[in-house]
């Protein structure tokens, strides 16, 4: 089976769209709203594609912080907006309790979270032990310096790829959150794929197509 991971869409319906047309069990990895140039109501649109996708046991949908603060009690996020909170509050429902929408995934050998486990965040060492026990225990909005927090290190839905990730040997990662122009990659096996646009400003409509225990960039057109 193949599998497609796409990145933070923060509004971009039309990249759902077309990754949900692909013949893949399709993954996201979180940050359907909030957006500096989409609009509250494109942000809407594209999360409703993303669930109604898994209710038809096409896609499985992680949740991102921009996710969170609309339906949680986390911290808040920039380009909160308030009719997207309303939005949220007419759906009366906790993203995180319905069962389609979760924070980890494990597919063909790779932990995918919307903003990546740091061996940072243990101290700098870690083991797979460390790692289950985290996310077992569903404690996940630490947020580190990078992002104005004060936890040492950024949990899973708020670690900053370039400021405070490091690889845990032995763990594959697939994450989002932190924006760049193109997939970003450490030791092989850990990709940040929240490719928001080249410097000219342009969308990049990259995700990672994963078979055999591989992960391979996908150019979702």
């Amino acid at each position: 089976m193949k599998y497609l991971v796409v990145g933070d869409l923060h509004g971009n319906w039309e990249i759902a769209e077309k990754a949900l047309a692909h013949e893949y069990l399709t993954l996201f990895v979180g940050d359907y709203f909030d957006s500096f140039t989409a609009s509250p109501e494109d942000c809407i649109k594209t999360f409703r594609i993303v669930t109604d996708a898994a209710v038809n046991k096409q896609a499985i949908p992680l949740i991102g912080n921009h996710d969170y603060h609309y339906f949680g009690d986390g911290c808040f996020s920039s380009g909160y907006n308030h009719n997207t909170q309303l939005y949220a509050d007419t759906m009366r429902m906790d993203i995180s309790g319905n069962g389609m929408f979760k924070y980890h995934v494990e597919i063909e050998g790779f932990l995918i979270t919307h903003a990546g486990l740091s061996a940072n965040f243990f101290g700098g060492e870690a083991t797979r032990e460390d790692v289950d026990t985290y996310l077992y225990e569903g404690d996940y909005l630490q947020v580190g310096p990078a992002r104005g927090g004060y936890s040492p290190c950024g949990g899973i839905l708020w670690c900053d790829y370039e400021r405070e990730f490091k690889a845990i040997p032995g763990i594959k990662q697939i994450f989002g959150h932190s924006a760049g122009t193109e997939i970003r990659t450490k030791d092989k096996e850990n990709y940040c794929i929240d490719c928001v646009g080249s410097d000219n400003g342009v969308h990049v409509p990259y995700g990672l197509l994963i078979e055999d225990g591989k992960a391979e960039p996908f150019l979702i057109v």
